[in-house]
């Protein structure tokens, strides 16, 4: 698992190539590194309902009132 130092790099070096709202998270859905980083250490709950923990994520705006702690 990566530290959330690092992955608030990796965060905001995307954020900045991509100009989208980035999120990293761990196999449990914790909030690692994020554009918005008070809710790093907060669970993503939409990561706990994937099939495989390895899967990529996303979610398209219009899904986001599905689930909490899903912001845009």
């Amino acid at each position: 698992m990566i530290s959330s130092e690092i992955a608030q790099m990796i965060v905001d070096r995307t954020m900045a190539i991509l100009s989208y709202n980035i999120n990293v998270m761990d196999e449990n859905g914790i909030i690692l590194g994020a554009g918005d980083t008070k809710r790093r250490g907060t669970i993503h709950e939409a990561v706990k309902y994937r099939k495989n923990p390895a899967d990529h994520l996303e979610i398209h705006p219009k899904e986001v009132e599905k689930w909490n702690g899903v912001d845009q």
